[in-house]
This record gives C-alpha cells, structure tokens and sequence, in this order.
C-alpha cells in the first residue's frame, strides 16, 4: 500500500466516515409517506379570503420605491381589516391612499363582507421600499397581507419594468 501524505489520510478516513454516515440502512426510518400530513397550528390562508391580479411594478430609477397593485375580496361573513403588506425581495411596504392629487399612508383598511377593493393606480396602492437587485421585470414573487386578526394570505406576485401595463392610468 502507497504511503500517504498525513492531510491526504485524514480526507480519506473523512470521506469514508460521511459516507457511512450517509448510509440509510443505519438510519431510523422516517414518516410514512401514505400516512396523514402532519397537523399545522395555523391556518394556510385567511378563510374567505381571495387576491388576485398581483403586480410590482419597478421605479424607473433603482432605490426609488416601487408599487404594487392588486385586488383583495372578502367573501366572508365578516369584515376582514388589511394591516399590512410584505413582499419577498423587498425591505417593506406601506399602504397608501390617492386623493385629490395627494398621497397619504393608511394603517389598515376594513374589507366589508361580500366587497371587493382594489389596489390600483391614482387609488389605494402599496408603496415598496428597499427593492433588492435581483427582483426583475417577468420575474414572479410572493406577496403576504397580514390581517388584524393575525391570519395571513400568501400569493405570487409578477413583477413589471417601470411604465407597466396600466401604471401610468390614474383614472
């Protein structure tokens, strides 16, 4: 048998030690994959709860904010109170209002039951801040509103090059 070097014999005895160690007929075995899914402590989406239509669309210059639009209906029999907004790739976001010309920041929005509101342009928007480099235009994200109530709604968001279908309507 060759001799080898002192850092040569530590890799070798190394690698046969993770390799044993990765060895599945020493391991106990797992969950079985035809049983029930394990039980969640909370629930996957807030009930009567729908969004859809999400888009951020970019600023046309990078470190500005950008703005994200969408639809939020509320098909419970109970008024649902939208506190916050966060999307994947982003610092944070805040929810704001247009009217008159001017732009205020909103705390929460109450959606009654059976309505509908929408995020858009010249309207309620969210405006997002701290937008990473590597969200780009076609790419897809995930937006999560955060309700009063603690529940949330996780859907995917497209992302828009600034000047975006229907970015510039302010009607």
């Amino acid at each position: 048998m060759p001799k080898l070097p002192g850092f040569a014999l530590a890799g070798a005895l190394t690698a046969t030690l993770l390799l044993a160690a990765c060895d599945s007929s020493n391991a106990p075995p797992g969950p079985d994959p035809t049983s029930a899914p394990a039980a969640r402590s909370g629930p996957d989406a807030k009930p009567g709860i729908a969004v859809s239509e999400a888009r951020l669309v970019l600023p046309a210059v990078r470190g500005n904010p950008g703005a994200a639009y969408f639809t939020v209906s509320n098909t419970s029999d109970a008024a649902a109170v939208l506190k916050g907004i966060m999307i994947g790739g982003t610092e944070n976001s805040d929810m704001h209002r247009t009217t008159g010309g001017g732009m205020s920041e909103v705390n929460d929005l109450s959606i009654a039951p059976g309505a509908a509101i929408s995020f858009k342009p010249g309207g309620d928007h969210a405006m997002v801040f701290g937008i990473k480099e590597e969200v780009e235009p076609g790419s897809t994200g995930e937006m999560t509103l955060i309700f009063a109530d603690g529940d949330k709604v996780s859907v995917p968001i497209v992302v828009e090059a600034p000047g975006g279908a229907d970015h510039g309507d302010h009607n």
